[in-house]
C-alpha cells in the first residue's frame, strides 16, 4: 500500500484517473492492483460519516501534498495540531459551500487511499503566495450564496466559499494561538490549484469573520473586500426559521474576536445582538479604500456592476450572460427557479423585535453603500 501511495503522489495523471473512480473495483483497475486490499481499506470508512467520526488518515507527510489537494480541516495527531488534506482535483468546487464539495470528495476511493495529514508548519510554503483577488464578507442570509455562484460562473475565477479549515485558522489566529500570517497562508492553500493557471482567486468568508475585520485588514492590507447586507428584519426572520451557528448562544467562541457577552442579555435577543455586532464591525471599516458595501436589494446586478469591478474584473458579455443564468435559479437549490422572499419575510417580521440600534446600523450601511469606497 505504501508503494501505491508513493506512486500516486508523484504521478498527476494517475491521480486524475484515480479521482474519476467511484468504486474500489474501478480504482483497482486504474492502479493495476488486486481489488481485495483496496476493498478492505474502503471497508474501514463510512462514506456518509462526518468529522469527528472519521478515523485518522493512514499516513502523515512533512510537507503539503501536490497542488490538487486542498486543506479540509484541522485535528490533533500525536499531541500536535495538524492539517487534514483531501484530493479535490482541478474542478471540484462546484457546490454552494466548500463543505459540500469536501463531503462529496471525502468518500471517493482516491481519498480513502490518499487522505493525509501534515504539521501545521506545512503552511509555511504558502506564506509568500499571492493574496486573493477579492474577499466577500456578509451579514448572512443576504444573497452571499447567490453572489458566489455568480462569481463562479466566470471560468476565470476560483471561488472558495466558507471553508471550515479557514474558519479554524481565523479563530485560532484571532485568539492568539496561531500567527496572523497563517490566515494569508490558509487562503493561499485553499486557492492553490489556480497557480500557474492565470485564474483569479476569490474567498467568501463566514458571516462571523467580519468580527475579525482588523485582523483581515492587517493580513490583507491591499486586498479589495465587499460586505453584503440586508434589512435586519428579513435576516432575523431567516435566522428564526433556521438558526445559523453564529446566532446560537454558545456556538461561537467570542473571545476569538475580542468580544464578551453583555451581562444580563436575554438569550432570545442574542441573534439580534450578534447581527448588530457584525454590522458594527463592518461599519468600523467603512473608510477603508479597499472596501465596498452592497445592499441585498442591489443584487443580482451589483455582482457585475459593483463587486467584480471593485475586485478589478470587468466581465465581458458572455460572462454577464452566464451570471444572469445563475441569477435566475435558487442559489441554495439550483433545481428550482429563484423567487423573492422579501415580502413574506417582512410580513413575518411583524412579530419580531428589531432593536432600534440595529435599525440604525442598517441605515448606516445603506449610507455606506451609497458612498464611494474610502469616503
Amino acid at each position: 500500500m505504501a508503494a501505491i501511495r508513493a506512486a500516486c503522489l508523484t504521478d498527476h495523471s494517475l491521480r486524475r484517473r484515480l479521482g474519476e473512480c467511484l468504486t474500489a473495483q474501478d480504482a483497482a483497475r486504474v492502479l493495476g492492483q488486486p481489488m481485495e486490499p483496496l476493498a478492505s481499506l474502503m471497508a474501514q470508512f463510512d462514506a456518509e460519516a462526518v468529522e469527528p467520526g472519521w478515523p485518522q488518515p493512514l499516513f502523515v507527510l512533512d510537507q503539503a501534498p501536490p497542488a490538487d489537494f486542498l486543506p479540509a480541516g484541522m485535528t490533533i495527531h500525536a499531541d500536535q495540531l495538524v492539517i487534514e488534506w483531501l484530493w479535490f482535483g482541478a474542478d471540484a468546487l462546484v457546490d454552494a459551500y466548500f463543505y459540500q464539495s469536501q463531503h462529496r470528495m471525502r468518500g471517493l476511493p482516491i481519498n480513502l487511499l490518499l487522505r493525509c495529514l501534515t504539521p501545521i508548519t506545512a503552511l509555511e510554503q504558502f506564506a509568500n503566495a499571492p493574496a486573493p483577488d477579492g474577499l466577500l464578507l456578509h451579514l448572512s442570509r443576504c444573497g452571499s450564496t447567490l453572489t458566489t455562484r455568480m462569481l463562479a460562473a466566470d471560468p476565470g475565477n476560483v471561488v472558495v466559499a466558507e471553508a471550515p479549515f479557514l474558519d479554524h485558522v481565523v479563530q485560532l489566529a484571532g485568539a492568539g494561538l496561531l500567527p496572523e500570517w497563517m490566515v494569508h497562508a490558509a487562503m493561499a492553500a485553499l486557492l492553490r490549484f489556480r497557480d500557474g493557471s492565470g485564474k483569479r482567486g476569490m474567498v467568501k468568508l463566514d458571516a462571523w469573520h467580519t468580527l475579525a475585520m482588523p485582523l483581515l485588514q492587517r493580513v490583507f492590507p491591499a486586498t479589495p473586500w465587499c460586505f453584503l447586507f440586508r434589512d435586519p428584519a428579513e435576516v432575523l426572520v431567516s435566522q428564526h426559521r433556521s438558526p445559523g451557528r453564529h446566532v446560537q448562544l454558545g456556538q461561537l467562541h467570542l473571545d476569538a474576536f475580542g468580544m464578551t457577552l453583555p451581562e444580563g442579555l436575554d438569550p432570545a435577543a442574542y441573534p439580534a445582538w450578534m447581527t448588530e455586532c457584525i454590522c458594527r464591525a463592518a461599519l468600523a471599516a467603512r473608510h477603508d479604500p479597499h472596501g465596498c458595501f452592497v445592499d441585498y436589494r442591489a443584487l443580482p446586478a451589483a455582482v457585475s456592476d459593483t463587486i467584480l469591478p471593485h475586485f478589478g474584473v470587468h466581465p465581458d458579455a458572455a460572462t454577464c450572460a452566464a451570471m444572469a443564468g445563475v441569477a435566475g435559479v435558487d442559489a441554495k437549490a439550483p433545481d428550482r427557479a429563484f423567487t423573492s422572499d422579501s415580502q413574506a419575510k417582512q410580513a413575518e417580521a411583524a412579530g419580531l423585535v428589531v432593536p432600534a440600534s440595529l435599525r440604525a446600523a442598517h441605515a448606516a450601511l445603506i449610507a455606506a453603500a451609497a458612498t464611494p469606497p474610502g469616503l
